[in-house]
């Protein structure tokens, strides 16, 4: 039998808004440059 999964909450007023002024944010160059080091070192160990 499968497993029942809980329902995703409602977000409303303004936590709705905090949610998507963080969504909207673009990525700086420093976190693009931190996430292709680690996608280099997670594809290392997959390997």
């Amino acid at each position: 039998m499968a497993t029942q999964l809980a329902a995703t909450p409602t977000v409303k007023g303004e936590v709705a808004k905090a949610i998507l002024e963080e969504m909207r944010q673009k990525p700086t160059k420093a976190s693009k440059k931190g996430a292709k080091k680690l996608i280099a070192k997670f594809s290392k160990m997959v390997k």
